[in-house]
């Protein structure tokens, strides 16, 4: 029994622990904060875990209206623009308003993506590339839905899903029928399934890809 004893204290002493194994490569575990971002005066300054920072000053008059980090990114959204910086950044990204474009209220946040859409664009930060990424609707083209994971981030429109990987410098889109109805929209860890009346679409952030699957009469 004292060897046993002995043997599964061992063991303990010897295994990694949970927080050991959040490591930054980790496709599937949630990131520690890496990132933070503090208002002084008019300068945004985002602060990362290994002592670096990234000032932004702020127009004459402008307001910041949200402000928020997770994991390895942060984003603001004031009266005038949408900013956005990650781990990685040299400077802040920013896409400002366009005449009669309405505001968002808040972004989405994951561990190393981000959404924000307006009543004009879908705007997605890459932590990884620091880029900002966006897609403009077309004519007659709404937003219906967005959803973030930790890795993964999906908007769909009444055309199109659009799925945002830090694998991938640009949106992915994956085409809607005519007569298709969305049904449900989710997005967890580094997988976004977007269910129709006809098919299962479903994006990964490991491949940056979509793939499909036709639904039976008996699943719809």
């Amino acid at each position: 029994m004292q060897g046993f004893a002995c043997t599964l204290l061992l063991l303990v002493l010897l295994a990694p622990s949970a927080h050991a194994q959040l490591t930054v490569g980790s496709s599937d575990a949630p990131l520690l904060d890496l990132i933070e971002i503090s208002l002084l005066g008019r300068d945004l300054v985002a602060f990362d875990a290994n002592g670096g920072e990234v000032r932004e000053r702020l127009h004459l008059g402008e307001q910041v209206r949200w402000i928020d980090s997770r994991g390895a990114l942060g984003m603001v959204l004031t009266d005038q623009r949408v900013l956005a910086v990650g781990t990685g950044s040299s400077a802040w990204q920013e896409s400002r308003y366009e005449r009669g474009e309405l505001a968002p209220h808040a972004a989405q946040l994951g561990d190393r993506v981000a959404l924000v859409t307006t009543s004009r664009r879908a705007l997605g930060f890459n932590a990884d590339t620091g880029e900002l990424l966006e897609y403009r609707l077309g004519p007659q083209e709404v937003f219906h839905a967005a959803e973030v994971g930790e890795q993964v981030g999906v908007v769909v429109t009444n055309r199109n899903a659009l799925g945002l990987s830090p694998l991938r410098d640009t949106f992915q889109a994956q085409d809607l029928q005519v007569h298709e109805k969305l049904e449900g929209v989710d997005a967890r860890s580094a997988l976004a399934t977007v269910r129709t009346s006809q098919r299962m679409l479903v994006f990964r952030a490991q491949t940056g890809a979509w793939s499909e699957r036709r639904r039976e009469i008996n699943e719809r």
